[in-house]
């Protein structure tokens, strides 16, 4: 089980990762016209897609619901499943 101290550094690395996923998505729309990238990297040709706004959308939920999760658990709450408190 982990530490008080381990649970609040895992929720403040999801909340980080919570706003770099903002920030994809926000730089999606500003640049909606570019769907991939190719690039050289030495070991031969390498291309990236760019996840959709599904994908994001979806990524952000889970990580709403990991932090939801983990501060129910700072709190002594019971656990968790589909954003309720099934014991608290």
């Amino acid at each position: 089980m982990a530490t008080r101290i381990q649970t609040q550094e895992r929720i403040a690395r999801k909340r980080k990762q919570l706003e770099l996923l903002y920030k994809a998505i926000e730089g999606s729309i500003e640049h909606a016209e570019i769907e991939s990238y190719a690039f050289s990297d030495g070991n031969g040709n390498q291309n990236i897609r760019r996840r959709s706004l599904a994908e994001q959308q979806k990524l952000i939920t889970e990580l709403e619901k990991e932090i939801d999760t983990l501060e129910c658990s700072l709190r002594g709450g019971g656990i968790q499943t589909f954003g309720t408190n099934r014991y608290g």
